[in-house]
């Protein structure tokens, strides 16, 4: 399967601005000084709507073309996602062996889930130890599969009523964590489904929808678009009950959609296209990389340069450099091993070569017949 023709280039820009938000998040988190971007968790549910929009964009024919669909999303997905999760659990063993992080599990164990996108089903642990991220990818090709198997034969009538039944869980959970950072811990697992099952399958809706021409089109500012994920963040700060908790299920159920509807229909030429497509190809390391290297930073480079420049200002540093090494990891880690590896499918599947003849066995050419002159 090849990836779809067309490229919603704002999308791919709202891929980058998703995945700066967790960094702002986890930076917050990892040097226990909060940020105003504390709900930037909420940014996986962006990503899952994207996902949802694009992979119908890319695949969706073709599964329905296909003899082997599920197969064939396994080998698409896999190719996509583990370079960078493999890469993620080599630095999250650096980590581990720097003392950034210390678990009780051992390391064979936390690495062995690692490597398989299975989890740690232990009570007060992270489901991935190593790079606590791989539970939203996890989540992810696991819906991906279900949307070969069973989704791309549904109605999109039949999709939009199982993404509103999905609302239950989502409410309840929103409700019970007082907000929507679960599904990457043990006791919060289940609600980490029902995240995942409501936007990647709103996503899988408004592609359809877009795609046979269906609602309005809503033309707004590229810049607008990208501001709105990160600016709606404040509303948790309102003075109403339950404002953080109002303002997880509002920007995920009404604000997320919103975005990805109105930025499909935008398109992008000259610069603003080539930046919007760096920050969807810097996404992908950027959100698979920070956490561990954030863990690093805090033991151990932190300690020696805080005192000289101060935390904010450290990091602020992290942040720029963590941009720079995803381009790096990009261009010459991520990319040549999905190329290496797609390469080496082709030539297990290409036909082979016509056998020449043996040399020895041509005989050597005789003199034409003279009755045939």
């Amino acid at each position: 399967m090849a990836a779809g023709k067309h490229r919603f280039l704002v999308l791919d820009a709202l891929r980058g601005v998703a995945a700066s938000m967790v960094l702002a998040t986890h930076i917050g988190d990892v040097s226990h000084r909060g940020t105003v971007f504390a709900h930037g968790y909420l940014a996986v549910d962006l990503f899952f709507v994207l996902s949802g929009f694009v992979i119908a964009n890319a695949y969706e024919q073709r599964l329905n073309a296909s003899r082997q669909p599920v197969r064939d999303m396994i080998r698409v997905r896999l190719t996509r996602l583990y370079p960078m999760m493999a890469l993620g659990a080599v630095v999250g063993l650096v980590a581990m062996g720097v003392g950034a992080e210390r678990e009780p599990l051992p390391v064979w164990t936390t690495l062995a889930s690692q490597l398989t996108f299975v989890p740690i089903l232990q009570p007060h642990t992270d489901l991935f130890v190593l790079d606590a991220v791989a539970w939203s990818l996890m989540l992810e090709l696991g819906v991906n599969l279900l949307h070969a198997a069973v989704l791309r034969r549904l109605s999109t009538q039949a999709i939009a009523v199982v993404a509103g039944l999905s609302l239950v869980p989502l409410v309840w959970a929103a409700w019970r964590f007082q907000g929507l950072d679960v599904g990457w811990y043990y006791e919060s697992w289940l609600g980490g489904l029902a995240r995942v099952a409501f936007s990647y399958l709103t996503g899988l809706v408004l592609y359809r929808l877009y795609a046979g021409g269906r609602g309005p089109r809503i033309a707004l500012p590229a810049a607008l678009l990208l501001a709105a994920a990160p600016a709606a963040l404040v509303l948790q700060y309102l003075p109403v009950r339950h404002a953080a908790v109002l303002c997880d299920l509002a920007s995920v159920i009404l604000l997320y959609p919103v975005l990805v509807w109105c930025a499909a229909g935008v398109r992008l030429c000259g610069r603003s296209a080539w930046l919007a497509t760096l920050a969807g190809t810097l996404s992908y390391p950027l959100y698979a990389l920070q956490l561990p290297l954030a863990h690093i930073f805090q033991s151990d480079v932190a300690p020696m340069i805080v005192p000289q420049i101060g935390e904010p200002l450290a990091w602020a540093a992290f942040a720029v450099a963590m941009v720079a090494l995803s381009a790096l990891v990009g261009r010459y880690y991520d990319r040549p091993v999905r190329d290496w590896i797609a390469a080496g499918r082709r030539r297990r599947i290409a036909p082979a070569p016509a056998r020449r003849p043996d040399m020895g066995a041509i005989a050597t050419p005789q003199p034409a017949n003279p009755a045939r002159r």
